[in-house]
């Protein structure tokens, strides 16, 4: 960009200098001489630029008419320039991809936007495919439009992010699998277990087993319910039940409940002004029990939570504060992704890498925003928010 102004100013000069020490009609000749030069140095940039690039370049006309191409899309597209030039982009388009360059072509000329970007398929000379991303900008010649295209081959990444989703729905479809089969037998033992807690007086020996086998039925429980709710979320069938109430009455209760189940931690919350949200009672519930207990899960050396609603007119926020282990910035951005565990706390900390996902999956459903604020060694803040009931 620096040269470019150098340039035009050193045009600008000598433009003057002309003008200004120069008779007219000599002036007016040399003035033409400089301007052909500029000219003529500029078309050789251009050139130089478009055939020695390592991406495809062509340039094509309002028709999708293939004008000019350069040396990299003649071996990336295996056809030679004389098969190329003359022909319609359409024509190697895939099939079902002809749309897009139809778009293209609307959104250039039609609406006389000057770029255009998307990602397309091609058809090469042998009839296999190749994922482009092309970007196209409009240039005028001789009162004529054109757009200058550059494609580059992602084919790799789309057959890549092909093979993940693939790879995605069948382990879907293990997980629903899995955790279905598993909730017949589970309800089996867990009704075996309570008919031997009430059986069993609570001074015998095998009383506290008893009790503790229930508990880690109940952490399976909440498992394959985790699974579950993943499925149904990448399924898109996660159905709101929606009712209007105070989120000060749900934050009560729960943290009333987590509070008797949690005795080596403080759970900090003092209801406030009405913030009246319009959501579903029992996933918002979840949400706000997934970031109390992680917040106590994470702080094992720290014995105090703190849990705050902020009414506002338009949305209302809710905040958990821990003063655990914290997160590093690293990891941030990827807290909420499915599965994800972080670094050395997976091998410290149980669970699947799913409450937070799930959690997030919820707001968004209804329309609001999950972060987190985070310093490792000194804690974090998990914070939601949900649109105000009008």
């Amino acid at each position: 960009m620096a040269q470019q102004i150098d340039n035009k100013a050193l045009l600008e000069s000598e433009i003057d200098q002309l003008l200004d020490q120069t008779p007219a009609e000599e002036a007016v000749q040399k003035l033409k001489s400089l301007l052909l030069e500029t000219y003529d140095n500029s078309e050789t940039r251009f050139k130089t630029i478009f055939e020695e690039s390592t991406f495809g370049n062509k340039i094509i006309a309002a028709d999708l008419r293939i004008i000019k191409v350069n040396h990299a899309l003649i071996v990336l597209l295996g056809y030679s320039e004389e098969e190329l030039l003359g022909s319609l982009i359409t024509d190697i388009a895939h099939p079902d991809y002809v749309e897009d360059w139809k778009k293209l072509q609307n959104v250039l000329w039609a609406d006389k936007k000057t770029s255009f970007s998307i990602d397309t398929c091609l058809l090469k000379q042998d009839g296999s495919e190749i994922w482009c991303h092309v970007t196209s900008i409009v240039f005028k010649d001789k009162s004529e439009d054109y757009g200058y295209t550059i494609i580059e081959d992602i084919t790799v990444r789309k057959n890549y992010e092909r093979i993940r989703t693939e790879l995605d729905a069948k382990k879907d479809e293990f997980i629903s699998i899995v955790s279905h089969e598993l909730r017949t037998p589970l309800t089996t033992i867990k009704a075996i277990n309570q008919l031997l807690e009430k059986a069993v007086s609570q001074d015998h020996t095998y009383y506290s087993f008893i009790r503790k086998s229930n508990h880690h039925i109940q952490r399976l429980e909440r498992l394959i319910t985790d699974l579950f709710d993943v499925t149904k979320i990448q399924a898109g069938s996660v159905q709101l039940d929606l009712s209007t109430f105070d989120l000060n009455n749900l934050l009560t209760e729960c943290i009333s409940g987590l509070q008797a189940i949690h005795p080596t931690h403080r759970i900090d919350y003092t209801p406030g002004a009405a913030a009246m949200v319009s959501a579903d009672y029992f996933r918002i519930e979840q949400v706000v029990i997934n970031l109390v207990s992680n917040a106590i899960k994470y702080s094992p050396l720290a014995n105090s939570i703190q849990v705050s609603v902020s009414p506002g007119p338009d949305e209302v926020k809710v905040e958990v504060v821990d003063y655990g282990i914290g997160i590093d910035k690293k990891h941030i951005d990827k807290v909420f992704d499915r599965f994800y565990r972080i670094g050395e706390a997976s091998h410290h900390f149980q669970g699947l890498g799913l409450g937070l996902y799930i959690s997030s999956q919820i707001i968004a459903r209804h329309n609001g925003k999950m972060g987190i604020q985070s310093e490792p060694g000194k804690g974090s803040t998990f914070w939601f928010t949900l649109p105000a009931a009008r």
